[in-house]
């Protein structure tokens, strides 16, 4: 029987006309204009009948029955008097909520819902996100937004009404595993593998947003210096995936076990010392650091070739020099 009776979705008028035929509830009669109720018609229409007079003697009203015909001659007599103006009735139409959906979502179709049995039209009339059909199917072309202007046609009881539904299409979002890297690591090593995948499985890429160091085919190079690195796995998204970025920190700290290489090159004198440091090299260097034995930076500052100490106490030190792509530390006690 189901697939007898139109669906109601598609044609909501037909819908019913269908339901009352397979119900067997009226057909048409051999007067124009005029039906037969069949039994399990009249048994609803007398259960109606019976609930709404109640509800007119509830409120004092009494029941009355007028002629189904009027004489022609009667309409005839008041035409010259009488001015009638019919007016349709205002559909009313439920409003309809604004859409979201992601650019991977299907098909989807908008469904007004109204007490007039007028068709429907649907038309884009801003945007380019999506694609709508004549029964209200949306077809989902790319991320962004639109506009639909649903027009419900005029009946012989209804004027037509236009609703608006506002559409937005987004991107997909999307998750990075940024391989975990060591949270500090000395100022001796040279390199550092970089791995991270987005689960899109679009290219990451990395950049350093500070610190001492470069990276070159997702490699992070030390430049020997201490100090805080921040590195970013970043995947800059497409049409379809929104951008998505993660950020690691490591910490360069001292090598304190021995002097870095280049014993040499730069010569600190006179060691042990009491008030200043002499530095005797060939190197050019822009800053120095003094660290404790633990690696707390205790004084710093542009680099001189004399340095003084006097303000710091007697004990073991690092003097740590540091240029654009290079360090040298040195041991030294304050006397």
């Amino acid at each position: 029987m189901g697939k007898e009776i139109t669906s109601r979705s598609e044609d909501y008028s037909q819908w019913y006309i269908d339901l009352v035929k397979k119900a067997d509830l009226a057909e048409n009669s051999d007067v124009r204009g005029c039906m037969v109720i069949k039994p399990y018609g009249y048994s609803i229409w007398e259960k109606m009948q019976q609930a709404l007079d109640k509800m007119f003697k509830d409120t004092g009203h009494v029941n009355a029955y007028f002629p189904l015909f009027v004489p022609k001659s009667m309409f005839e007599a008041e035409e010259k008097n009488v001015e009638i103006t019919i007016k349709l009735l205002t559909p009313i139409i439920q409003p309809i909520a604004p859409i979201s959906k992601l650019i991977s979502d299907a098909s989807f179709q908008i469904k007004p819902v109204s007490n007039s049995m007028g068709g429907f039209i649907f038309k884009i009339i801003n945007g380019d996100a999506i694609s709508v059909d004549n029964t209200g199917n949306v077809k989902i072309i790319k991320a962004g937004k639109a506009i639909v202007e649903v027009t419900q046609a005029a009946t012989a009881q209804y004027s037509d009404i236009i609703v608006k539904v506002d559409i937005e299409i987004k991107k997909n979002t999307q998750t990075i595993s940024f391989e975990k890297l060591p949270t500090e690591i000395l100022n001796n090593q040279k390199t550092l593998n970089l791995k991270a995948t987005a689960s899109s499985g679009l290219s990451v890429t990395f950049k350093i947003l500070s610190g001492p160091a470069i990276i070159k085919n997702d490699i992070l190079n030390l430049t020997g210096t201490i100090g805080n690195i921040v590195v970013q796995a970043n995947q800059a998204g497409n049409d379809k995936y929104e951008a998505i970025s993660s950020n690691q920190s490591i910490k360069v700290i001292l090598v304190l076990a021995s002097e870095m290489p280049h014993e040499d090159e730069v010569k600190v004198f006179p060691n042990p010392a009491f008030v200043s440091l002499n530095i005797e090299t060939i190197k050019k260097f822009q800053k120095y650091s003094i660290l404790s034995i633990e690696g707390k930076t205790l004084q710093e500052g542009y680099f001189s070739k004399e340095i003084i100490i006097e303000s710091i106490p007697p004990g073991k030190y690092v003097l740590s020099l540091q240029g654009e792509s290079q360090s040298v530390n040195k041991k030294f006690i304050k006397l």
